[in-house]
């Protein structure tokens, strides 16, 4: 519990990364699991216009901030570290899943979507539809103690905790007391 207060309390106009990372290591293994994306796959992703910003017209504006001009920090992105924001559709959609997924999509944009307590509100959402070039590894981010109701998550969910209950025996068996994450 020290070490999120310490987090929350870190002012992040003047911390660095390193003291980030210090700190988030100090908590130890997160539930977060690699996933494999092969040529093809789909991707929705959305960015909120500010307010007074005319429409995107562009590719490179619904892309993301290469690393070397990526001074702030955002969602996840750290200065120098970009990280690009997808909803995965799943394999053999339906016209609703892609409704879903966009939604997924616009949920992470907008606080409206988010948080009960806002009464009303608007907000412009840029949507794109991005399609894998070659295959890429990315970070699958799930709670592991949730149920979905989408089977997709479930079975993700349900693939990490195999994967970390393999680990815990393994390294059990190797008289190691804790479990590694990858």
């Amino acid at each position: 519990m020290e070490t999120l207060q310490k987090l929350k309390e870190l002012d992040l106009n003047i911390c660095t990364p390193e003291e980030i990372d210090e700190l988030l290591n100090k908590i130890g293994p997160l539930p977060i699991m690699r996933t494999e994306y092969y040529k093809g796959k789909i991707f929705e992703r959305a960015q909120r216009n500010k307010d007074g910003e005319p429409d995107f017209s562009t590719v490179d504006r619904m892309s993301y901030v290469p690393a070397e001009y990526n001074k702030n920090y955002l969602r996840a992105s750290t200065p120098d570290h970009t990280m690009f924001y997808g909803s995965v559709l799943k394999d053999n959609y339906t016209i609703d899943d892609i409704g879903y997924t966009r939604i997924t999509a616009c949920s992470e944009t907008s606080e409206l979507l988010r948080d009960n307590s806002i009464p009303e509100g608007e907000r412009i959402i840029t949507l794109g539809m991005w399609q894998v070039q070659e295959e890429i590894t990315l970070a699958t981010i799930f709670d592991p103690t949730k149920d979905y109701e989408i089977t997709y998550l479930n079975d993700i969910k349900n693939s990490y905790l195999r994967d970390y209950l393999k680990n815990c025996v393994s390294r059990k068996y190797r008289g190691l007391q804790t479990p590694i994450f990858f």
